[in-house]
């Protein structure tokens, strides 16, 4: 039923079998300049690398627009910790690829996990629904394809392919699971949770499904979840916020269709509702992400966008501090009116795969929940900004390199690098017009300068930063109306880094290159 209605919801917006033009690629690096990387709008975000639908392996990416609507779909990343290596695993409709990052500029496809047959019916059943998430060197793969069942990958594997691409077999497979919408897995948990499923024995047919994977390849029931309404997806993790009455514990953060539910998994057989939290005006709560503090929760609503009364993107931000009595903070309403689909927080930084608008990323402030400062975009969907269901699907922020990876359901995989240093001027007050010069020389090998000029003196602190946001020299800090910044770059290593200077009235950055 739950299926059937969102299908029959889309064919009211018009976007099932929609013609769709998919025929923008960007197949080499585009820094992101004026306001473009190549074809793509951005603002503070360089797009590295492009894999389309058929790089990916993909067999459906229908480029006349009569294959079905949707192609692509979630996202995740695995970093090898013996070798370091990188990797985005992107679900299609047929699988789960998996794309070596070694060198972003040129990814490497190195294989495909299939989707699973129907319990031994040789169907070759794709599904526009698939979601990948990953626990230790370990990757959980649902789809909606009848019969899916929980795959299990380990991602070690990838290491020993010398003639990519290969056709991978799972290493197993939890048949009980049926099909299923989300994965819920985390390092540090023994347990995988798989929402939105119809299991062949139904259990827990509207909550969490609990798997045990302690012996990744012999998963087997541990229980269920199923006190509060439909699971859309969720957050799981060994709690370490500020509620001391559930430290060490496994504490799940579902969004519920029209609330945040929060509960103790730590014995799946003897689970417990802690609480439940609701907002105003709630249509289809759809995901959300802790901040790294634990004590905000912050939602998206994928059916709110449309709404006249609501007048933009909407995050919903709910207050976690105390998990037995949870409560609606407020909202951030952005100046789009693409839907929200997928949002995760990293560090500071909360990342959006907002559909048509693509990537947006923002700077969220503890103090102050509700204020998002813009700090770049991205738009994989170029056509336009509206409120359905194309473009991007998914995000993964959490590469220690800074690389930022998106999936989008007509374009395939985009590998980007966000100078998360920066604030876009959407979110800057009016100011008078400072400035701070190009860097010359840039590239440079040992210095280079830049001027920095002002209409009258104020306080500047000027400093440097990697592409990994982390400061390596400090320029200046004091009150001037000009200064001249040298850069000594003989102690750091050959790349890209970012000159910010933030002002009483303004924040300026430019990017330096040192060149061996």
């Amino acid at each position: 039923m739950r299926r059937l209605t969102f299908v029959l919801f889309l064919l009211t917006l018009g976007v099932l079998g929609k013609q769709t033009d998919v025929s923008l690629a960007q197949s080499t690096p585009a820094l992101c300049d004026n306001g473009l990387a190549g074809a793509y709008p951005c603002d503070q975000v360089d797009l590295l690398a492009q894999l389309d639908l058929v790089a990916l392996g993909s067999s459906y990416d229908r480029r006349d627009g009569t294959g079905a609507w949707w192609w692509g779909n979630d996202i995740w990343g695995w970093t090898d910790p013996e070798t370091g290596t990188e990797y985005a695993l992107v679900g299609t409709w047929e699988g789960v690829s998996f794309v070596d990052l070694s060198v972003p500029s040129a990814p490497v496809y190195v294989g495909m996990l299939p989707t699973t047959q129907d319990r031994g019916v040789v169907t070759n059943m794709g599904n526009l629904w698939r979601d990948i998430k990953t626990s230790g060197s370990f990757a959980y793969v649902v789809s909606e394809a009848p019969g899916h069942g929980l795959q299990v990958f380990d991602l070690r594997r990838l290491r020993s392919v010398t003639a990519p691409p290969v056709e991978f077999e799972a290493d197993a497979v939890y048949e009980e699971a049926g099909s299923a919408h989300n994965v819920i897995a985390s390092d540090g948990l023994d347990v995988v949770a798989v929402a939105g499923h119809a299991s062949s024995d139904l259990r827990c047919l509207t909550g969490l499904l609990l798997i045990d994977v302690s012996a990744p390849t012999n998963p087997r029931y541990a229980g269920c979840f199923d006190d509060d309404d439909y699971t859309h997806d969720a957050q799981c993790i060994v709690y370490d916020g500020p509620d001391p009455d559930y430290q060490g514990r496994t504490v799940c953060f579902g969004s519920n269709t029209t609330l945040l539910s929060i509960s103790d998994i730590t014995d799946p057989a003897r689970t417990d509702a802690i609480s439940t939290a609701i907002y105003p005006n709630a249509a289809f709560v759809h995901q959300g992400w802790l901040t790294e503090d634990r004590r905000f929760f912050y939602m998206n609503d994928e059916g709110d966008d449309g709404a006249p009364d609501i007048g933009g993107t909407r995050t919903i931000v709910m207050n976690v501090e105390d998990l037995d009595n949870p409560f609606y903070v407020g909202a951030h309403i952005a100046p789009i009116t693409a839907t929200d689909h997928n949002h995760y927080i990293h560090g500071d930084l909360l990342f959006q795969a907002n559909y048509q608008s693509g990537l947006r990323i923002y700077r969220l402030d503890a103090a102050n929940p509700t204020d998002f400062t813009p700090v770049g975009f991205f738009d994989t969907y170029p056509e336009g900004d509206a409120f359905t269901f194309d473009g991007a699907w998914s995000v993964y922020p959490f590469f220690e390199s800074g690389l930022v990876i998106v999936s989008d359901q007509q374009r395939g995989l985009f590998v980007l690098q966000p100078d998360v240093t920066a604030v876009s001027a959407e979110g800057l007050p009016d100011q008078a017009e400072p400035s701070l010069s190009a860097a010359y020389p840039n590239p440079f090998s040992q210095q280079t300068t830049l001027a920095l000029t002002l209409d009258t003196p104020e306080r500047v602190r000027a400093e440097v930063y990697d592409l990994l946001g982390r400061r390596v020299a400090t320029l200046l800090d004091g009150t001037v109306d000009a200064a001249s910044l040298t850069l000594d770059g003989t102690t750091l290593p050959s790349g890209t880094y970012v000159v910010r200077a933030v002002g009483e009235t303004f924040v300026e950055t430019r990017r330096v290159t040192r060149a061996r």
